[in-house]
């Protein structure tokens, strides 16, 4: 079968649909060929972490990597703009086999990085009834 994953730059946490993370997230894969899918710099759409699942790149429905939450499937797309072109299993939804979580570092405290991570949500406030580079 295939082999792939990702780093996750910050730690994971409930980002409330928004999105965590940064520029030194990457997406990889080692079977069938070994390569890394770094930053587009396009988007911050890196981490995303829900009770239905955990997502890296891409947006809701198309994300660029996806764990459903039993962790027992997940889904790809390689058309995203947060990482170069993915080339991962031929289809787009997969069963997964086997899962490794990593972690580097002195073990977090929850509450620390709970204060210390602010999600990215899209603000759909729109002042004057014009858009500008100040509204997204």
């Amino acid at each position: 079968g295939n082999m792939f994953g990702a780093h996750a730059s910050t730690s994971w946490c409930d980002t409330e649909g928004g999105w965590t993370g940064n520029g030194e997230c990457f997406i990889f894969s080692i079977k069938p060929n070994m390569e890394i899918f770094h930053s587009t710099g396009e988007n911050e759409h890196f981490q995303m972490l829900s009770c239905d699942s955990l997502a890296m790149g891409g947006k809701q429905g198309s994300y660029g990597l996806e764990l459903h939450s039993d962790l027992k499937s997940g889904s790809y797309n390689g058309n995203i703009e947060t990482f170069n072109t993915i080339r991962l299993p031929s289809r787009s939804t997969f069963e997964i086999g086997h899962v490794e979580v990593w972690g580097l570092g002195p073990e977090p405290d929850e509450k620390i990085e709970r204060a210390k991570n602010k999600p990215r949500l899209a603000n759909w406030k729109i002042r004057d009834g014009t858009v500008d580079m100040q509204d997204l």
